[in-house]
């Protein structure tokens, strides 16, 4: 443009523009720096490095809509002089998990076996549960685009599972395991394939541990979004639903799985020499926040999605009828130093709803855990398993110190979690939902790269 001294060469591109609503693209350059930019009404951009050329930081406001990408580039494709920021990219990852209710497991009320007097089990009434089943698939249908869909109790019956691989299967590539001992349910990770790439499953079945016939599921996946930058974004992703805690022993026993599960994901990545990828742990843990099972989690470096999302109390109290007061005594707390938001978080966190038990307890059982990259020199899981430790060993664990990890490096940050059904209250079982005992939980997390030593560091 007029002013501008040099020959400077700007590309923007913005592909399904229509589809995630952004209505245009402005932004101005000056010596090979973006200095403005801004995709609808969010001031923040995906950028492009194909060509060489700058990397731009995302400017305040949420994301930039998936799909849209931009370049500016010096002519002659040299970027000296152009200004470097800590992130180079920024998109979203959604990741769910829900727990079906096994047609084998779901008790019909009225109803006695006219041998032991046990209630009936929907699974022998066909019609009973295909109904279920589709209106199930019609609701994860309309849930929108999940990357990831983390399932358990998924009833290996044929013809159950032919249903869901109709509904679902067009989108989605599936990986199923069942559980040992002549269990009829397991867990199925669905991949989106539009956008996700499996590169392994790992299969990891906790009776070889002598802790259960359970089960867990361990995935690399690469995210194709990523295909622009040196290195493409890779994670592990775990699904897995532990044992029901009936007993003092099945805590006990729970303790062992969650310790045998992190081991095996400890050894999948060091043998693979994939220490420095994020990991997600999803599924029914059967256990809240306050649980031995997430100290553990903790412990290993992982945060629970819905406590390090950027605005968790907003997030815990959007539908409460009270939200909005106990925002702003949070905020008068926060600015008087008495209470943080987190601590207040972490209270809520237990008082949380998405699973009613066959007790008839309500429950948070149902998460989702980050850990970042965790960098170390020799690549010995032991390491970074001590380097976790110590960045948790914080007063407040829900907010620990930057797990270190170097230049070039993908990293996954929790943005945002949603409690379907959505308008209704976290803190009670909503009653029209009928679907299952559980609710589904999505976890959007926020794709970073971090593309120099000082994005490494902060």
């Amino acid at each position: 443009g007029s002013g501008v001294k040099g020959r400077i060469i700007a590309s923007v591109r913005v592909r399904g523009a229509e589809r995630c609503g952004a209505a245009r693209v402005a932004f101005s350059v000056s010596i090979g720096r973006v200095v403005n930019r801004q995709i609808g009404s969010s001031r923040c951009l995906w950028v492009d490095n194909r060509l060489g050329g700058s990397v731009v930081r995302a400017g305040a406001g949420s994301m930039a809509p998936r799909g849209s990408a931009a370049t500016t580039v010096v002519a002659g494709g040299n970027a000296a002089g152009t200004e470097v920021f800590d992130e180079a990219a920024r998109s979203e990852v959604r990741i769910g998990t829900f727990n079906l209710l096994a047609p084998v497991y779901k008790r019909l009320p009225g109803t006695r076996s006219p041998r032991g007097g046990r209630r009936l089990r929907e699974a022998q009434f066909e019609e009973l549960w295909l109904r279920r089943g589709k209106d199930t698939m019609q609701m994860l249908k309309q849930i929108g685009c999940v990357d990831v869909l983390c399932l358990q109790e998924f009833w290996f019956e044929n013809n159950y599972r032919a249903l869901v691989h109709e509904a679902l299967g067009a989108r989605y590539d599936f990986h199923e395991l069942q559980r040992t001992g002549s269990k009829k349910d397991g867990v199925v990770t669905l991949v989106n394939r539009e956008r996700v790439r499996t590169l392994e499953v790992s299969a990891l079945r906790f009776h070889e541990h002598s802790c259960e016939h359970r089960v867990a599921l361990v995935t690399l996946l690469e995210l194709e979004d990523s295909a622009a930058f040196a290195n493409k974004l890779r994670f592990v992703l775990v699904n897995t639903h532990l044992t029901f805690p009936h007993s003092d022993k099945d805590h006990s026993r729970r303790l062992k799985q969650i310790q045998v599960l992190t081991e095996h994901v400890e050894n999948f990545m060091h043998e693979r020499e994939l220490n420095e990828i994020p990991v997600v742990v999803a599924g029914d843990i059967n256990g809240n926040y306050s649980d031995q099972v997430c100290q553990h989690l903790l412990m290993k470096g992982f945060r629970e999605a819905m406590l390090s999302s950027e605005r968790c109390v907003m997030s815990l109290t959007s539908s409460d009828e009270d939200g909005g007061s106990l925002r702003e005594t949070v905020a008068h707390e926060e600015e008087c130093g008495t209470v943080s938001s987190v601590d207040v978080a972490q209270n809520l966190m237990t008082d949380i709803v998405t699973h009613v038990t066959h007790l008839g307890a309500h429950i948070h059982c149902d998460h989702v855990w980050v850990r970042p990259p965790i960098c170390t020199r020799s690549g010995d899981p032991s390491e970074s398993q001590s380097d976790a430790s110590s960045s948790s060993s914080s007063s407040q664990p829900d907010s620990p110190k930057a797990v270190p990890h170097k230049a070039g490096a993908w990293t996954l940050r929790a943005k945002g979690v949603q409690v379907l059904p959505s308008d209704s209250c976290h803190f009670s079982w909503p009653d029209s939902f009928t679907l299952s005992d559980h609710r589904p939980i999505i976890a959007n997390l926020a794709v970073r790269y971090l593309a120099s030593a000082k994005a490494a560091s902060s």
